[in-house]
């Protein structure tokens, strides 16, 4: 048993050592820690089981002034797209591309100058 760990232990580094000298992403496989932020929460999955590349959840609890709010998500193409709920609204969204971050942004000062978290992946 000892023996198989260390082969996994290396196999493992070299994977990784191979991905990092070809300056290639890790791809996420699984669903994103969710992310609380005002009363407002979101979460993505890379591999989400629906045929869609990507899937996000979005729900604004409301509360604490907050109004509107939204979820941002970055691929890792750069760009972004965004998920909105008023207070008391949960929303999703399939996506045709994987998901590298996310961020919650919240409209408690006015949408020019909107309270947003920092961003997770």
């Amino acid at each position: 048993m000892l023996r198989t760990r260390t082969i996994k232990r290396a196999v493992g580094a070299s994977l990784a050592a191979v991905v990092a000298s070809a300056g290639l992403a890790a791809p996420a496989f699984a669903a994103s820690q969710p992310l609380n932020y005002g009363g407002s929460v979101g979460q993505f999955d890379n591999n989400p089981g629906n045929g869609a590349a990507s899937w996000a959840y979005f729900s604004n609890r409301g509360g604490g002034g907050v109004g509107s709010s939204f979820l941002r998500v970055q691929f890792y193409n750069g760009s972004t797209d965004v998920i909105d709920a008023n207070p008391g609204e949960t929303r999703t969204k399939n996506f045709s591309q994987d998901i590298w971050l996310m961020q919650v942004c919240i409209g408690r000062f006015g949408w020019e100058h909107p309270d947003c978290s920092g961003w997770q992946g």
